[in-house]
Formats: C-alpha cells, sequence, structure tokens
C-alpha cells in the first residue's frame, strides 16, 4: 500500500493519550500490539493515491482521511439498543456483548457462566493465553493502514472461546453502537472480534454495526476467526450505520480440516462502505459459502473486496461459494456499489476440485 501524505489529524495526540491512559491497566504485550499497529500507521497512512492501492482503486478514502474523528475515552450510556437493532430477539441459547462508543456495556450485556466450555467476554483487562496468542496473529497490518490504525487503538473488544467438543449450540450476537450524544466533533470507534471455535463445535455470530440516525462517524473494525477440525460457524454481518457514517470492516478467517464457514453480509444506509473479507482454507475438507446483500442510495458507495485462499497444495476437497446481490433504489440517484472477487489463491490446487458461483441482481 502507498503511504498517503494527508495529515493524521487527531491520530498521534489521541494515540499518544491512549498510551498514558492504559498504560497500568493494559498488560505488556497488549501495550506491545498497539505500539507495533502506530508504527505501521505512522509508515503506511491511508490509501488515498490511485497509483500503488490496486486493493482500493474503487474506493476514495479522503473523505475519511480530511475528516478530524475524536476516539472516545469513555462508553457511551444513553442509549435505545431496542430502537436501532429493533428485530434482536432473546432466547435462552443466546447472549449479546454491546459496545457503545468502543467499550463493553455490562448493563446491556449477557454472557453465559464462565465455566461450561464457553467463553464470551470483552478484550479489556482480560489475561486469557488464546488471547494473546490469537488476536493480530490473522491481519498483515504491515501493509494496510486501516487495520493498523485499529490495532493501535485497541483497547476493548469481543472475545470469543468456544472449547474443543462443546457440545451446544450458541448464538452470540455483538454490536456496536457509535454515538456522538450531542458533541459536535465527530468520533472514531475501532471495534476488535477475535472468535476461535475449538474441534467439533457449533457457533452462529451475528456482528451488527449501527449507530445514532444521521449523525456522522468513522468505524473501523476488524475481525478475527478461527475455526478448529469440523467446527462449524454461521456468521452474519449487518451494516445499520447511520446514513451520514463511514465504515471499514477487515475481516480474516482461518479453516481448520473440515470446518464449515458460512457468513451472509447484509447493508443498508452508511455514506461509505468497505467490507474486506478474506478466507483461508488451511486444510482439507474445508467448505466456505460468502454471501451479501446490500441496498445503496443517494450518493452512498458500498465496496465489497472478496478473497478465497486455498492454502495447502495436494487435497481435493476445497469448496465455496460467492453469492452476492444488489438491491437497487426505486428512485435514481448516484449511489456506486463495487465487487472485487480476488481471483482465488491456489497453491497446488486443482482448479477443477472447488466450485464456485457468483450471481449478482
Amino acid at each position: 500500500m502507498i503511504r498517503s501524505a494527508v495529515n493524521q489529524g487527531r491520530y498521534p495526540a489521541d494515540f499518544q493519550a491512549l498510551r498514558e491512559d492504559a498504560s497500568e491497566r493494559s498488560p505488556s504485550w497488549l501495550r506491545d500490539l498497539r505500539e507495533s499497529g502506530w508504527a505501521h500507521f505512522e509508515s503506511l497512512g491511508f490509501p488515498t493515491t490511485r497509483r500503488g492501492n490496486e486493493r482500493w482503486k474503487y474506493t476514495n478514502v479522503a473523505p475519511i482521511a480530511k475528516t478530524e474523528f475524536a476516539y472516545s475515552f469513555q462508553s457511551g450510556t444513553s442509549v435505545d439498543i431496542a430502537a436501532l437493532v429493533p428485530f434482536r430477539q432473546h432466547q435462552s441459547s443466546s447472549f449479546d456483548l454491546v459496545f457503545v462508543n468502543g467499550g463493553l456495556s455490562l448493563e446491556l450485556s449477557s454472557t453465559p457462566p464462565a465455566s461450561g466450555g464457553l467463553q464470551i467476554s470483552g478484550i479489556r483487562d482480560n489475561d486469557d493465553a488464546d488471547l494473546l496468542e490469537h488476536l493480530g496473529r490473522y491481519i498483515q497490518i504491515e501493509n494496510d493502514g486501516f487495520a493498523a490504525l485499529n490495532t493501535a487503538f485497541v483497547d476493548d473488544g469481543a472475545f470469543v472461546k468456544v472449547l474443543d467438543g462443546y457440545s451446544e449450540s450458541t448464538q452470540l450476537r455483538i454490536t456496536y453502537v457509535t454515538t456522538n450524544e450531542n458533541e459536535t466533533q465527530p468520533k472514531v470507534t475501532h471495534p476488535r472480534t477475535l472468535v476461535l471455535a475449538g474441534r467439533n463445535t457449533h457457533l452462529t455470530v451475528i456482528e451488527t454495526y449501527t449507530g445514532s440516525p444521521g449523525d456522522c462517524y468513522f468505524t473501523n473494525a476488524v475481525t478475527e476467526i478461527v475455526l478448529g477440525e469440523g467446527a462449524r460457524a454461521d456468521h452474519y454481518r449487518l451494516l445499520l450505520e447511520s446514513s451520514g457514517a463511514f465504515h471499514v470492516g477487515t475481516s480474516r478467517v482461518t479453516q481448520g480440516r473440515d470446518s464449515e464457514f458460512s457468513s451472509a453480509s447484509f447493508a443498508i444506509g452508511t455514506s461509505l462502505a468497505r467490507n474486506d473479507m478474506e478466507v483461508l482454507l488451511n486444510a482439507p475438507g474445508g467448505y466456505c459459502s460468502l454471501n451479501g446483500l446490500y441496498l445503496t442510495g443517494d450518493d452512498q458507495h458500498i465496496d465489497n473486496l472478496i478473497s478465497i485462499d486455498h492454502a495447502l497444495g495436494g487435497f481435493d476437497h476445497g469448496f465455496r461459494n460467492l453469492d452476492l446481490r444488489i438491491l437497487l433504489p426505486r428512485t435514481p440517484g448516484k449511489q456506486r456499489h463495487r465487487t472485487q472477487d480476488c481471483d482465488p489463491i491456489l497453491h497446488g490446487l486443482n482448479p477443477t476440485a472447488g466450485r464456485e458461483g457468483v450471481s449478482r441482481w
């Protein structure tokens, strides 16, 4: 990625403030991770130049780079979650993690008991060894300015771990809410999600991003999902952001042997949205299905970048399916929607071994 010459605005001052604020409560490994993210962001900046930024050729991020977004050091409190996400239903096997302006809201969340093979918690003040081992392992901050910026500001987020052989099918709803709360300075949040599904487990994860109607803010999200042998994960990503919001989402999925990953992304609203999804089929027998439905209007822009990597050579059972659909608005406008279906990365794999379907409305 080519470095941007755009002024970094408030980010240096806000990073220094976070460095000082979290110096005592954050473990050394998390402080080191943040420092690494910041060093890479300082080097990379934003991909605002067209030359050398092939992955960003359809999306102009200058509006994000030129706007001074303020990092929030305190979670919001006055949030009507039912109004922002009206279709949420409560079930006995469902749990919630709700983050407001980047911080976990215990009042709005519901988590299972600590024991029993299922761990759902925040990242802040968490010393789990698997969190240390896996957080940041699957994204490439050395060539992605947005992922580097997210890593520089990682302070809280969702951590989900399902132990090997956990027999119950579980549904988890992770909701990230941004609200400017009558402040004049637009906010930036950096949602971070890590999901570890152990061997032969089944998990449904619903990621929702939303905010106060009409607000201008920036959501810079990173999600890492790891599936063990025989694990199955159903993943839903709901983009219900404000019409004035900017959203950049980076998702990285790594699949073990005979695992299944099914993802559906739904996006409406949002001034500018980017969904960067990359799946690594890292062992024989893996299957992934990526689906999407999105609606744009007025001068809104949505860009989907999809990549599926068949990592290991010599196996014959890596399957994938891709289905992205567009709903056109009833009234004409300047809306733009782009989907980049990157050529699959095949390492020694017979291309006919996998199957793929692509359809668009």
